[in-house]
């Protein structure tokens, strides 16, 4: 899924730039998703991050099964997407699931968004049992790693993260 999402992100929002996309995700990691919802979440992450890098910035996906605090829990696969970017301030970290809300330094800059991208996002993560989170400095090119978690799926009943 992850290929098809960087397929999908429209060339206006990268303004011409090039990125490095490096992928580390065991072959047979599957999770338990909507595939429709999984794919939005992806492509609208991966959007973000190419708009807020610089040109030829580096994306990291990384995607591991986390342990459970208890047998009962079922176990989940993380997903932490990395970008070298502009990174977000503490100060406005409060404001980035809200609905149809941008960063302050956001609407006077050329980086094109209506502020609803990340509030879906974390809406899908959450109606599919999971979640989505972020860690960042604040600092410029630093960067942000947002963190999808999701239910692990047996990979005989659920296509790999990577498939389609």
């Amino acid at each position: 899924m992850l290929h098809i999402a960087t397929r999908m992100v429209d060339p206006h929002e990268a303004a011409g730039q090039s990125y490095e996309l490096s992928l580390r995700i065991p072959a047979k990691l599957a999770v338990a998703a909507d595939p429709l919802r999984l794919q939005q979440i992806l492509t609208n992450l991966i959007s973000n991050a190419v708009k807020y890098s610089p040109q030829g910035g580096a994306l990291e996906v990384d995607a591991r099964t986390v342990p459970t605090r208890s047998r009962n829990e079922p176990a989940m696969v993380e997903l932490r997407l990395r970008d070298h970017g502009l990174g977000i301030p503490h100060e406005e970290a409060h404001l980035l699931f809200n609905r149809f809300v941008r960063l302050p330094r956001d609407l006077a800059s050329k980086v094109p968004g209506n502020g609803i991208g990340l509030y879906l996002c974390r809406t899908y993560a959450t109606s599919m049992r999971g979640s989505l989170t972020f860690e960042s400095a604040g600092v410029p090119g630093e960067g942000t790693t947002f963190i999808l978690r999701l239910m692990a799926a047996q990979p005989v009943t659920t296509p790999p993260l990577l498939r389609q």
